[in-house]
């Protein structure tokens, strides 16, 4: 019935051994097998036991009801919410952006399996971050040659220890230093050009960076994907960024997570400064649960990477204007992604930088205690019952719109009361003004059940739990029985695998929608055990099976037919089939 391909086309284990990079199966196995995904899951989110398995809230989505759930029996993760699934490479991928060697070799490293042949990906993105990690080695070196500049780091306190933790570098003033080093190591003209390293005009090609401290940015696996330079002289700009990669979007990075992550995590809160300078002085200085925007204004995106680690962010931006202008946008942007948000207020004229090297750590930490919520941030050093209407009118409706983006409806609730008793209006005309700036959502179907009949979902949920329906359903149906790609793919490896487990299939599959279709159907709960429906399921299958290929026959047989063309063996099958539909089959 149809024409399928073998099974290399659904799991083929020659690409999945390509991308092993040179890592034998048997070790990829063994580092699958001693990893409890339970242990690993529980070192990045707090996990709570439900049942028979383990639930928290989802870091891939916004979410303030727990989907995302853990089975220690078939060591794979679910979320009933965004859909994401996998075993533990495949979160360590998601959630610490890993390539798949990586992931073994960061779990291999984890439970003592040695891996000698553990090879890097080749391509262009390794290309990048070699010549990225040249050019930072490169700079370091000659910033550790250069006292003068080594003294001007010692007396905003950067230390030779920081200066090496965070591979502190500075671009020499000379045109094309760097674009000579690399040449000179291999590395072409077109491939720093690509890294950013250099720029290319019509009449010369010469170094990005000049006279300039250098700011690796990391990667979570601390990787380098580019830089940021700062001016040491006058030269404009101040700042100067790499541009965006393939290995480096600003938008989507937050400089320093790479080394604070697991103190954020310990402290389930973060403080989010603007600069570098900003960053490594809180950082120097002991206060090691920051971030800083790589160049830019916050983004959704870097809310949403911060908000995976933290319940908790404190905005610490510039005391002037334009700090508070972004501290506004970056409120609404803070709140959308789920996360309470604080602002820490600094005196006048003040950075964090320089605040905290004026008046040290506690000094600092002080403030982060006193910081306001973002209410009382908007209403600053008015006095309420003092505002005319005109004025109280704006701040009400600039608050709403920041309640608004709010998603969890309990906290919302009391903000609302708490608006309302403040400003001496009703709960009802906040919430009026809330609705209104709600923008519509549209709720999308999920995939995993568009197209797919439900019995064949059923029976997956029957034969992953119990082997012996498992060899029931392998002697009854074939591939080409099911009616999608995802479910045939499943079942291509059920039939074609002799010791099935969930964690080995999810590296095999290659179509999202059908590792959905996997680990929901292991997550399902069902204590369905009876023979006879299970024979329906696989009766009602075959039937759907038959009539899809009488109507692909029927199609057949007409286009033929309208070209004057009879084919014997299409009538003879068409036949054959509508006789099996006619008894029942």
């Amino acid at each position: 019935m149809g024409q399928y391909g073998k099974i290399q086309d659904f799991c083929p284990e020659h690409r999945y051994r390509e991308i092993m990079n040179g890592i034998k199966k048997e070790l990829i196995d063994e580092v699958r097998e001693r990893t409890d995904i339970v242990s690993l899951v529980s070192e990045y989110l707090p996990l709570k036991k439900v049942g028979k398995y383990y639930r928290t809230l989802c870091p891939f989505h916004k979410e303030t009801s727990p989907s995302f759930y853990v089975s220690p029996e078939r060591q794979i993760f679910h979320c009933f919410g965004c859909l994401k699934s996998g075993n533990a490479f495949t979160f360590l991928m998601d959630f610490e952006k890993m390539s798949f060697p990586e992931s073994v070799k960061f779990l291999a490293n984890r439970v003592g399996v040695h891996i000698s042949s553990f090879q890097k990906e080749k391509g262009k993105y390794d290309e990048l971050f070699a010549v990225n990690d040249f050019a930072c080695r490169y700079y370091n070196g000659i910033l550790k040659k250069n006292p003068k500049v080594m003294d001007r780091l010692k007396a905003r306190g950067i230390t030779p220890v920081l200066i090496e933790k965070l591979q502190l570098g500075y671009a020499p003033d000379g045109w094309d230093t760097l674009l000579n080093a690399g040449q000179k190591n291999s590395f072409s003209v077109k491939l720093l050009e690509e890294a950013g390293l250099i720029i290319s005009s019509k009449n010369s090609v010469y170094d990005r960076f000049r006279g300039r401290i250098i700011f690796p940015i990391f990667d979570l696996s601390k990787r380098v994907i580019g830089f940021g330079g700062r001016s040491l002289g006058n030269a404009t700009p101040k700042y100067l960024n790499s541009p965006e990669t393939p290995i480096y979007k600003k938008g989507k990075t937050l400089y320093g997570l790479a080394f604070t992550k697991s103190e954020i995590r310990k402290r389930n809160a973060a403080i989010i400064v603007e600069g570098y300078t900003d960053f490594i002085s809180l950082y120097a200085n002991g206060i090691d649960y920051c971030v800083a925007t790589c160049g830019t204004a916050l983004t959704p995106n870097q809310a949403n990477l911060i908000s995976r680690y933290v319940s908790t962010i404190f905005l610490s931006f510039d005391s002037d204007a334009a700090g508070m202008e972004a501290t506004n946008r970056s409120i609404d942007i803070l709140l959308e992604a789920n996360v309470d948000v604080k602002v820490i207020n600094l005196p006048e004229g003040d950075d964090p930088d320089s605040f905290v090297r004026k008046e040290g750590k506690d000094a600092y930490e002080k403030r982060t205690r006193e910081s306001k919520n973002f209410i009382d941030f908007k209403i600053g050093s008015k006095k309420i019952e003092e505002m005319d209407v005109p004025s109280k009118t704006k701040l009400i409706k600039a608050i709403c719109s920041s309640l608004s983006k709010i998603t969890d409806e309990l906290k919302q609730d009391l903000w609302i009361k708490e608006v309302a008793k403040n400003f001496g209006v009703t709960e009802k005309t906040i919430r009026s003004k809330i609705i209104k700036n709600h923008s519509a959502t549209i709720r999308v179907k999920s995939p995993t059940k568009e197209g797919i009949p439900k019995v064949e979902i059923s029976l997956f949920v029957l034969a992953f739990k119990k082997p012996k329906i498992l060899e029931k359903v392998k002697t009854s149906l074939v591939v080409e029985d099911f009616s999608s790609a995802p479910t045939q793919q499943i079942a291509k490896i059920l039939f074609d695998k002799k010791d099935f487990k969930v964690a080995d299939a999810m590296s095999f599959l290659k179509d999202d929608r059908a590792k959905r279709l996997l680990s929901e159907a292991v997550f399902e709960e069902t204590e369905v055990e009876d023979s006879d429906v299970v024979e329906d399921y696989i009766l009602k299958i075959r039937k759907m099976s038959v009539e899809r290929r009488l109507k692909e026959l029927k199609n057949e047989i007409e286009r033929k037919d309208s070209e004057g063309v009879v084919d014997y063996e299409l009538l003879r099958e068409y036949d054959q089939l509508s006789h099996i539909k006619l008894e029942g089959g």
